[in-house]
């Protein structure tokens, strides 16, 4: 990772040589980061890239994996033929350790939520699944999403107390690949489970919110449920069992996909490779 551009010297990375500076202004939120798991070089490389050029600043950098603070004092002397920095990690003063401590357990890289019973009609069509109707319907998917973003937003505001939560915040939700994503296990009375990956950001006036959810896996009756029509191709599946069965129907109704109901109660459900011939689903005599 090549962040700083190098002219006729070398960029010098000088650990403990910069004094302390008592007025040293906080740290500006662009000039934090997350990078989990990074080596000092790494982080040496990204104080460089975000150090106010030229002149003294703070850079924040987050780990969460490995559950730390970093915080620089950053002196970058430019003039022609020269790029020099002088970086010094000093101790994160308390109210920023209190802050990640709390941001930590609010955003774990993984979180389970359980759905209250009162799980709505729209979620339950045609005896199948919440998993399959997740899926299926826009209404009951949109109705768990929000739940999803409403577990957050009853504590989100009350994180943000005082400028260093700010600063740990934007840190947090700021990775070197990106915005900052979760995982969140969503777990229905039926015992489905919707696995979602969730994008943590801040807002315009640096209020955490969750978005962008995206489904990446659901259990349903014992089985993993396609998440498309398409992730079907290639597969037979054979099941006697009801709830499966319901599953199946609402999903392939959703998708237009041919039921071809026959006598019998054992349901095969077809999708060739070839992507030219339909998906078909047959409840076929035994």
């Amino acid at each position: 990772m090549k962040l700083a551009k190098r002219t006729l010297r070398t960029a010098l990375f000088l650990f403990g040589a910069l004094p302390f500076h008592p007025v040293l202004s906080q740290v500006e939120p662009e000039r934090t980061m997350s990078c989990d798991g990074c080596t000092e070089q790494e982080r040496a490389e990204i104080v460089t890239s975000l150090a106010k050029v030229p002149g003294e600043s703070r850079v924040l950098i987050v780990d969460a994996h490995s559950r730390k603070l970093h915080l620089y004092e950053v002196w970058v002397d430019k003039e022609p033929g020269l790029f020099h920095v002088t970086m010094e990690e000093r101790a994160a003063p308390a109210e920023a350790v209190a802050a990640f401590d709390r941001v930590l357990t609010l955003f774990p890289a993984r979180k389970e939520l359980d759905l209250a019973t009162g799980v709505p009609s729209f979620c339950q069509v045609e005896s199948s699944s919440v998993g399959a109707n997740y899926l299926s319907d826009l209404a009951c998917r949109g109705w768990v999403n929000a739940l999803v973003r409403n577990s957050y937003s009853n504590t989100l505001r009350a994180l943000v107390v005082g400028p260093w939560a700010v600063q740990v915040l934007t840190a947090f939700t700021k990775t070197v690949q990106g915005p900052r994503q979760i995982r969140i296990m969503v777990r229905a009375p039926d015992g489905s489970l919707i696995e979602l990956q969730a994008t943590v950001m801040l807002d315009i006036d640096f209020d955490p919110i969750v978005t962008d959810l995206v489904v990446k896996s659901v259990m349903a009756n014992g089985i993993e449920l396609p998440l498309n029509a398409e992730a079907l191709r290639g597969q037979t599946i054979s099941t006697s069992n009801s709830a499966i069965s319901n599953d199946f129907r609402r999903l392939f109704g959703n998708w237009s996909i041919d039921l071809r109901p026959r006598c019998g109660s054992q349901q095969r459900i077809i999708c060739p490779s070839d992507p030219s011939q339909p998906c078909v689903s047959e409840i076929t005599c035994r």
